[in-house]
């Protein structure tokens, strides 16, 4: 893309959300990612039709189609204007792709699972993606049948920041409380006067990993 194509997808993307800002409708933000979703769905047909087909000699190749070119404009269009947004409100995430942390509660117990975007609903709080349980690594890389879909919402991405910083809160506890036996045994004479300088946790049991 020209420098002046760049500017003026830019300036396309930043009155559209302020036009779109002054003048709110409801379920846009859904609409948009549906369509997005339909552009992504019509290129990975264009592209299977293709696969292992030879090229004519003058044929133009199918990704310089003014087809092909449209709709991945659009589709570009469409995700900018939806990161935007989510930049725009200090969403921790904002585009499809990307991975976080949040905090699962499903099975009546507190986990940390990872996910990929997939798309996000503005208005709802919402995420879709796909996920799977932290520091998998088939679910990191996406192997067969190491993940699953799930709704995920934005309080579930700041509990998890809530619980690492429990987590790492009971861990410091823990170490505190192996030195000050270790220090005990190495200083017997002076064990009664050693006391721990780091306060247990609340709560002060270690907090579950998934």
């Amino acid at each position: 893309m020209l420098n002046s194509e760049r500017e003026a997808f830019d300036k396309l993307v930043n009155d559209t959300v302020e036009a779109e800002t002054l003048s709110p409708l409801q379920g846009r933000h859904r609409q948009r990612w549906l369509r997005i979703k339909e552009i992504d769905t019509a290129l990975k047909a264009i592209t299977a039709l293709h696969a292992g087909r030879k090229q004519a000699k003058h044929e133009t190749p199918y990704h310089e189609t003014d087809e092909w070119k449209a709709l991945v404009y659009e589709g570009n269009l469409l995700e900018e204007i939806e990161r935007t947004y989510a930049l725009q409100r200090d969403w921790p995430v904002w585009q499809e792709g990307q991975h976080f942390t949040y905090l699962d509660t499903s099975n009546n117990e507190e986990s940390l699972r990872e996910g990929e975007v997939i798309s996000f609903d503005l208005e709802a709080d919402t995420i879709e993606c796909s996920t799977w349980p932290l520091h998998d690594f088939h679910g990191y890389v996406g192997s067969p049948g190491s993940r699953k879909f799930h709704t995920v919402t934005i309080a579930q991405i700041d509990a998890a920041v809530t619980f690492q910083e429990r987590l790492e809160a009971a861990r410091r506890h823990e170490q505190a409380q192996i030195n000050l036996v270790k220090d005990k045994e190495r200083l017997p004479l002076f064990a009664d006067q050693m006391v721990s300088t780091n306060e247990p946790p609340s709560p002060t049991l270690l907090p579950k990993m998934a």
